[in-house]
């Protein structure tokens, strides 16, 4: 009432009642540092910027420094979960249902550029395990039925090479041309048949839902690796394309994996596997085509090489291990 009768209508506006001192706010050094993990992964959110750097704070304390600095955009709504298949996945064994499809690399603006100066490839070939979440890659200039096939030529003597049953497992894939061939054909393609080669089964699925594994892991890798990765020559790509094919196998842990590994993950599977399968570095499919149509005399044209399966001539050529 003095201060009115002193100073007028003024003195009733609400002031805040913030604490001049928040006990609990971080120190700089912490805030630099959540900022600079944030700048080299930007689309990194607050939980995986502390488990993947141990920053020692909560990460509810990394979001309030995000948010302070701009560094948190809004998220779109979350569509509600219909079917939950984690529960399933767990009862599989290891490689026993995997998930092929192919990723379109020119439509990313920061490897584009890239792409047209140094030659790189254009098309990125994928392969990932429903029960482990292990994805091997393998890259090409072109998108068709020959590199398709001789991805999973590679991939079937690979796992078999390393302890793991390929008969009875199923392989799936869309109904793309690189995976079936024309729509119209009557016979199985030669990438159906390399699959059935060492005792696999195919299956064309119905809807693009059904490959959810193999797209996320799309998504992933094009903010983890292709946004942010600079580039030398097609070498350099190779080496880091595969050096990240490494950390993703063996020590990314996934949070929507009870934040596990795909290593840790099969070493609590205990199964009689050879965990050096993880390590299948990424596949020049360029390369390795010309080796192969080079090092076997194969009557047809460029997009049916032929259904000779690799030996392990092309296992021991690889040069980015």
């Amino acid at each position: 009432l003095n201060s009115y009768k002193a100073q007028g209508t003024a003195v009733i506006v609400e002031e805040s009642r913030a604490p001049h001192h928040i006990a609990h706010k971080k120190g700089k050094e912490i805030e630099d540092e959540v900022l600079r993990h944030r700048e080299s992964k930007p689309k990194f959110g607050a939980k995986r910027l502390k488990r993947d750097f141990e920053i020692p704070c909560s990460h509810g304390a990394i979001e309030r420094i995000l948010k302070g600095h701009g560094k948190m955009q809004g998220r779109k709504k979350k569509k509600k979960v219909r079917n939950s298949l984690r529960e399933i996945k767990d009862r599989y064994n290891a490689f026993e249902r995997n998930c092929l499809d192919t990723k379109h690399l020119y439509d990313i603006p920061s490897y584009w550029v890239q792409m047209r100066a140094l030659g790189l490839p254009k098309y990125q070939y994928t392969f990932r395990d429903m029960k482990l979440g292990a994805m091997f890659i393998g890259h090409s200039r072109e998108l068709s039925i020959s590199h398709s096939s001789l991805f999973v030529e590679v991939i079937g003597n690979w796992l078999k090479k390393h302890g793991v049953k390929t008969e009875g497992t199923i392989w799936q894939s869309d109904g793309g041309s690189e995976f079936i061939g024309s729509w119209q054909a009557k016979n199985k393609s030669v990438f159906i048949k390399g699959i059935e080669s060492f005792g696999a089964e195919h299956f064309q699925i119905p809807k693009v839902t059904y490959n959810a594994d193999v797209e996320t892991v799309h998504n992933t890798i094009e903010f983890e690796f292709y946004d942010i990765e600079g580039f030398n020559n097609s070498d350099d790509f190779f080496a880091k394309a595969s050096t990240y094919g490494l950390y993703y196998n063996l020590t990314r842990r996934n949070s929507n994996r009870r934040d596990k590994s795909p290593f840790d993950t099969l070493i609590e599977t205990k199964e009689d596997i050879d965990p050096a399968v993880l390590t299948l570095p990424a596949l020049d499919l360029d390369r390795l085509l010309e080796y192969k149509l080079n090092k076997n005399t194969i009557q047809g044209g460029h997009d049916v090489p032929g259904l000779s399966c690799f030996s392990d001539f092309a296992l021991d050529n690889l040069k980015y291990v």
